[in-house]
């Protein structure tokens, strides 16, 4: 299985809010190092990608899908634009992990 999955994205802005939330829901903290999610891009291109970490990676961890919780904390953060599209890649990452 490959440690990551890479989405690329029209929707995003780079804000970065997940990879906050992620860290924190994973060490209290906001370390966006630690977090599952990962936003590259925006440099040069317009587009980012988002990264999900399907194991620990460099101080990254393992995504969980926020278990336990309604929703996703990287979705619920996400900015309004993004949002829909974010849930949509946490659940093919879902898919992919029950596999």
């Amino acid at each position: 299985m490959s440690e990551t999955m890479e989405f690329a994205t029209q929707s995003c802005t780079g804000c970065r809010t997940c990879e906050l939330a992620c860290s924190y829901h994973h060490r209290g903290v906001f370390r966006p190092s630690t977090s599952s999610i990962r936003i590259k891009g925006g440099d040069q291109l317009p587009i980012f990608s988002v990264v999900l970490y399907l194991e620990d990676n460099n101080g990254h961890l393992a995504c969980d899908g926020c278990r336990g919780l309604e929703e996703p904390l990287c979705v619920k953060y996400c900015n309004v634009v993004g949002r829909e599209e974010l849930n949509g890649f946490l659940q093919e990452f879902k898919k992919k992990c029950s596999s």
